[in-house]
């Protein structure tokens, strides 16, 4: 009879902990879900300002400024294009 009620309960604990488990993997989902979107969100920030920047120097003349921080700006434009790419393929997944 011991027996039979270590198996009861083992059998409720085990039910008792992949519920706990599924909580706790849904719970990680959902704040990779989240971080991603914060991500993408400061991307799209970052790309709205340099948007904004480049407008602003094709209203001055381009000699007015070196040609190593044109091509630095040009990088991080890149790269901001990249990790943009990057986090909505994750939400397409």
């Amino acid at each position: 009879m011991n027996f039979f009620k270590n198996t009861i309960f083992s059998i409720l604990l085990k039910k008792n902990t992949t519920v706990v488990e599924k909580r706790k993997s849904l719970k990680t989902e959902l704040e990779k879900k989240e971080e991603h979107c914060k991500y993408l969100h400061d991307n799209l920030k970052q790309l709205e300002f340099i948007s904004c920047f480049e407008m602003y120097l094709d209203g001055r003349k381009e000699n007015s400024y070196s040609l190593s921080f044109l091509q630095e700006l040009n990088a991080v434009k890149d790269r901001a294009e990249l990790n943009t790419l990057e986090a909505i393929a994750f939400f397409k997944t």
